[in-house]
């Protein structure tokens, strides 16, 4: 919720500008080994609601 990384790197908005939109939509949506769940792969986020969370990370 902080966006502080209780089990991965924190998703502060100055770290994830360096990643970029795109890598943070392909990030949400297929996942990360080691913990990062596909959101979208799992049919839990459509692409629209991707994209909407990764534009929040870039807040």
């Amino acid at each position: 919720m902080l966006r502080k990384g209780a089990t991965g790197p924190a998703l502060d908005p100055k770290k994830m500008a360096e990643k970029g939109l795109e890598y943070l939509k392909a990030v949400i949506f297929g996942g990360l080994p080691g913990g990062m769940p596909d959101w979208g792969r799992q049919g839990i986020l459509s692409e629209k609601d991707t994209e909407l969370m990764a534009r929040f990370l870039l807040e």
